[in-house]
C-alpha cells in the first residue's frame, strides 16, 4: 500500500520536476538563438544596435533614446560605487 503510493508519489515529482527544466532550457535556449541578422547572441538587440534594429537610428543623437540609456547606466554604476563605498 505505502509502496504504490510513494512510487506514485515519486513519478508524479519527477514528471513535474523534468516538465520544469524542460520549459527552463527552452527558454534558455531562444535567448542564446536569436537568429536576427547577426547570427547567435546572448543579449540579442541590447549587445550592438544593427542598423535593422529600431534603435539604430538614434544612436548618434544627442536627444535620442540611447543617451538616456547610457545616462541612467551612469546614475547606476555611480550609486553602485557609492554604495560599495559606505559598505567598506
Amino acid at each position: 500500500m505505502f509502496r504504490s503510493i510513494f512510487f506514485i508519489l515519486l513519478i508524479t515529482i519527477l514528471a513535474v520536476n523534468c516538465a520544469v527544466l524542460r520549459t527552463r532550457r527552452q527558454v534558455i535556449h531562444n535567448l542564446v538563438n536569436d537568429r536576427f541578422y547577426g547570427g547567435p547572441t546572448s543579449l540579442g538587440w541590447a549587445q550592438v544596435p544593427h542598423i535593422a534594429s529600431p534603435i539604430h537610428f538614434y544612436w548618434g543623437d544627442s536627444n535620442g533614446p540611447a543617451t538616456e540609456i547610457m545616462s541612467t547606466f551612469k546614475n547606476v554604476q555611480m550609486l553602485m560605487n557609492e554604495t560599495q563605498n559606505a559598505l567598506t
